[in-house]
């Protein structure tokens, strides 16, 4: 486990970066993460929400996953990230009774992804 991840899970916090970072869009403008469907390595949903770190997108708010290998995150894990995100957030407007037909495609993927990755045995996934 990385120290950015074992921080997290011992403080409750993520290690924040302040030295200047270069985004792969500074250059060109587009952003080569923004989600395209099955490519789960533009996955940016799966990258954590670090306040004033310098790797953070201003245009999400996750951390670019330009840097994923900063947490020891492969697209796999992204993916599986994004999809707990992701449900955890449904269920949560779901509960309120807010939700629509589609995200119920996406609530069933959080239901099997959750119990492949049970939170006790991936919590690099949960936090």
């Amino acid at each position: 486990m990385n120290k950015e991840i074992k921080h997290r899970i011992e403080n409750g916090t993520w290690v924040v970066c302040s030295e200047h970072r270069e985004f792969p869009c500074d250059a060109g403008g587009d952003c080569p993460y923004e989600y395209r469907p099955r490519s789960p390595e533009r996955n940016i949903k799966g990258m954590p929400l670090i306040d004033w770190d310098s790797r953070s997108c201003p245009t999400y708010g996750h951390v670019c996953p330009v840097f994923m290998e900063d947490f020891d995150f492969s697209p796999e894990d992204l993916e599986i990230r994004a999809a707990l995100h992701c449900g955890a957030l449904l269920k949560r407007i779901d509960e309120m009774r807010r939700i629509t037909k589609n995200a119920y495609l996406i609530l069933a993927r959080y239901e099997r992804t959750l119990a492949k990755y049970p939170m006790a045995d991936y919590p690099k996934y949960y936090i």
